[in-house]
């Protein structure tokens, strides 16, 4: 009993000892460089539409913007679900959600499709 103990102790000294040598040391962390001014100017951009992308004023039906995030995450989910073909998120929007691609891809995501299109109505039409 004591000989086992001792030579899980001994192991995990040694153990304990090798990861601490200098030869086995991790490498140097090197920070990513600042961006440069025409790449943080783009990355701004890309920013603020994102950021105006929180509804879409061609819907004119009911404002709720948790409805359309929730239909607007479909498309998203669509687009990294087929991520081959592009321009598939600007086409399940179109229209307000009113195409042949946004029940397809609701139907691909395994979502509940009448759910889905009674909530596009909604954010349609009045």
């Amino acid at each position: 009993m004591w000989v086992i103990l001792a030579l899980t102790a001994s192991c995990s000294v040694m153990c304990h000892a090798r990861i601490m040598d200098p030869g086995h040391s991790r490498p140097p962390f090197h920070p990513p460089s600042p961006p440069s001014p025409s790449t943080s100017s783009s990355s701004a951009s890309a920013l603020r539409v994102a950021k105006r992308d929180v509804f879409d004023p061609s819907c004119k039906g009911i404002y709720n913007r948790a409805i359309w995030a929730k239909l607007n995450r479909a498309c998203e989910d669509c687009q990294n679900l087929f991520r081959d073909e592009m321009g598939i998120y600007e086409s399940c929007r179109e229209k307000c959600f009113d195409t042949k691609i946004f029940p397809a891809c609701v139907i691909e995501l395994s979502l509940n499709l009448n759910e889905y299109m009674f909530e596009a109505e909604l954010i349609r039409e009045l």
